[in-house]
């Protein structure tokens, strides 16, 4: 988060708003800045554009909720703000070099019949 209570707040605002679209200058406005002005300072504070660092925090909330819902791919890129789920499958391979799907398969933590440890079921496998 960024040392600047503007900046922070408005971080905190996104995280709180992933589902809903979130251009620049809302943003802007919530931070009670200019949007010149908070798109400079946000990149100053943060190390990237307030585009980008929505679309990371979208990726992360998409991450969470693969591994810990049954929730559909279409489902979860809707919850966490993505127009369409191709936009979310772009997005998520661009930032991890995994789909979604791939992502789920590696580190879901449920599964119908309860909580699973993936990687103790790899320990416990002969291979």
């Amino acid at each position: 988060m960024a040392d600047r209570p503007p900046i922070r707040a408005a971080q905190e605002w996104i995280l709180g708003n992933l589902h809903n679209p979130l251009p620049v200058a809302e943003i802007a406005r919530q931070a009670t800045m200019s949007q010149r002005n908070f798109a400079r300072v946000f990149r100053r504070e943060t190390g990237t554009t307030p585009g980008q660092y929505v679309e990371r925090m979208r990726i992360a909330r998409a991450r969470e909720l693969l591994e810990i819902t049954d929730l559909t791919i279409s489902q979860i890129a809707g919850r966490c703000g993505f127009a369409a789920p191709e936009t979310f499958f772009r997005s998520f391979g661009r930032i991890l070099g995994l789909t979604p799907k791939e992502y789920r398969h590696r580190f879901q933590v449920i599964s119908p019949s309860g909580l699973i440890d993936r990687q103790y079921e790899r320990d416990r496998s002969p291979v």
